[in-house]
């Protein structure tokens, strides 16, 4: 018997030959996000009057489309394209509370500039391994495709750090040999990074773990405030500057 997320992938994949076909019963497919490589629904396909929404993942952005009832009753159509987008913030807590599970919290941020001023162009958030979760990381997973290969030729990537007053450009800036954060620049061997913990862990030559507790020069970044983390990690993987020690 086939287990639910091979039964998932399988019907992503049906919808997406569907879409590429011609014989979707999407009520709005997006023509303006480049070639569509993932579709998801909330529709349950056993009921005729439901209300939904319908995700598109294409090569250029994504899109949403929220219907009523039926889906040739548009509530609201959001699009959000790769060229708009500054920073994408992730955040996922898993939620525990008297010894029950409750699943995994996210949040999903795209900021774009407006007047030079970057801004939420579009929010998500929820909670467990929804539809909507799912999309999210296949978003976020294109989304660093598109960015490795746009900055393929640039030597010196730079990273945004949020906090809840204000966005700190140039806050970390990734080269081949050298990489600068918060103002202190390290080269490789000067310094040990790791993620640990949902942060990114910096720690200086002398700093020591002992009891699975640090002393001595080192600090802690969450994740969830550094614009494009995933993006980062994986330069930080193909760099060499991740320890797992």
């Amino acid at each position: 018997m086939k287990d639910l997320k091979t039964m998932l992938a399988e019907s992503r994949l049906q919808l997406l030959e569907e879409v590429l076909s011609g014989t979707s019963q999407f009520g709005h497919i997006p023509n303006n996000i480049g070639e569509i490589v993932y579709c998801d629904t909330t529709k349950d396909p056993h009921k005729i009057n439901t209300s939904g929404t319908d995700y598109f993942l294409g090569t250029k952005g994504f899109c949403t489309v929220e219907f009523e009832k039926n889906r040739s009753n548009i509530i609201e159509i959001k699009t959000v394209l790769f060229d708009e987008i500054e920073d994408v913030l992730i955040s996922k807590i898993h939620g525990e509370r008297n010894y029950v599970d409750w699943g995994i919290f996210y949040t999903y941020y795209f900021m774009s500039k407006y007047d030079n001023n970057l801004k939420v162009c579009a929010s998500f958030s929820g909670n467990n391994n929804s539809t909507e979760m799912m999309f999210l990381d296949a978003v976020d997973s294109q989304w660093t495709e598109y960015l490795i290969k746009k900055n393929r030729d640039v030597s010196k990537i730079v990273f945004r750090y949020y906090d809840e007053s204000a966005a700190y450009s140039n806050f970390i800036i990734l080269e081949q040999s050298t990489i600068t954060i918060n103002g202190k620049s390290y080269k490789i061997g000067d310094v040990k990074l790791s993620i640990d913990n949902g942060s990114l862990l910096v720690r200086g030559a002398n700093c020591r773990k002992v009891l699975n507790m640090y002393f001595g020069d080192h600090q802690w970044y969450p994740l969830k405030d550094i614009g494009n983390s995933n993006y980062l990690i994986r330069l930080l993987l193909g760099y060499g500057w991740l320890s797992n020690r």
